[in-house]
């Protein structure tokens, strides 16, 4: 049984290891990726004017159609927290049978378009392609959900061949005296291995159900919708009126439009375009996919739980060239028997 565990771990670890060294740094940078974006794109993130409060939603959204030359509305409109950050405004944007995100940016002083980019030709679109689907669509996501698998297969082989023998579980947790780098390589291997196990098996377990989350009775892979005609549903101005009545035209704010459902939610609070009044905060069912993609990138924990998952995408790099200064160094005497 332990030699079957020893191959499963050390040939899947080097065959796959190197893809889920990627895919950690790949995670990683997503974790962070607003950020990345900003300081790549700080002309069209930050204005030159500071604004305490966004003075219309409908202004803001109606001078981003008109420079992208679009009448769909967007998903969604993000107004930071900075005095001095533009309103971000997300569109799917129809291209032939697929569809562009977009995200476009508005200065909240003056509703000035201050410019737009593809998203999937950006720096962490790049990224977040590569990580999300290998830039093959579905057949991607597929390999990346078996990859995830095999990733498994490693972490679980890794726990059995550190399990201690007769229980001696203290000894197993300690590092052994370090008499040679050797030593100290296996011994950090061993311990780093098995104290981040259940982190590394959670965001593994938790990426496979975001590649193909059908497999797991969650609904098929997420693919682009069409947007119904939305002009004549949305009354922009008596959703600000609404807002500015709730208090929650203000920084920050985060405007999610549901044009299928003829919806605005803010800050918990949901606007249905029928009666434009926003029902009071209730208790949010968080769906599954949201719960589990919430616990992948570390949203779940706030911000300390970002920066947890950020350290924890640059462990299998690590453990892949630590595995692999084991393998060939307990590969010499075999290679000198065989000359």
């Amino acid at each position: 049984m332990k030699k079957a565990f020893v191959w499963c771990h050390r040939w899947f670890g080097i065959v796959v290891g190197l893809y889920f060294a990627l895919l950690g740094i790949t995670g990683s940078v997503l974790v962070y990726g607003d950020a990345v974006d900003e300081m790549i794109n700080p002309n069209l993130y930050i204005s030159a004017h500071s604004s305490a409060h966004p003075q219309s939603l409908g202004a803001l959204i109606k001078s981003a159609q008109e420079a992208l030359q679009t009448d769909k509305l967007p998903r969604s409109v993000v107004i930071p927290e900075s005095a001095y950050g533009n309103a971000v405004l997300t569109f799917d944007i129809p291209s032939g049978k697929e569809r562009r995100r977009v995200k476009a940016f508005v200065d909240l002083t003056t509703n000035e378009f201050k410019g737009s980019y593809n998203f999937a030709t950006s720096f962490v679109g790049f990224i977040f392609r590569f990580h999300h689907d290998l830039f093959m669509g579905g057949t991607g996501k597929t390999i990346a959900a078996v990859g995830a698998i095999f990733m498994m297969l490693i972490l679980i082989s890794g726990i059995y061949l550190w399990w201690p023998k007769n229980g001696q579980f203290k000894r197993a947790f300690t590092m052994r005296p370090l008499k040679s780098f050797f030593i100290k390589n296996y011994e950090l291997h061993r311990l780093t291995g098995i104290y981040t196990a259940g982190l590394l098996l959670m965001s593994t377990f938790t990426g496979l159900v975001i590649a193909r989350p059908d497999w797991f009775g969650a609904g098929k892979p997420r693919q682009a919708i069409e947007q119904k005609e939305a002009k004549p549903l949305f009354d922009f101005n008596k959703i600000d009126e609404s807002l500015r009545s709730a208090d929650l035209l203000q920084r920050p704010m985060t405007a999610m439009i549901d044009v299928r459902k003829g919806t605005v939610k803010v800050a918990d609070r949901q606007m249905n375009i029928d009666d434009y009044v926003l029902s009071p905060p209730t208790e949010q069912k968080v769906s599954f996919r949201n719960y589990n993609f919430n616990l992948h990138s570390g949203k779940f924990w706030g911000e300390i739980g970002q920066l947890v998952m950020f350290l924890a995408g640059l462990l299998p790099l690590a453990f892949y060239f630590s595995g692999i200064y084991i393998w060939l160094k307990k590969s010499k005497p075999a290679m000198k028997r065989v000359r």
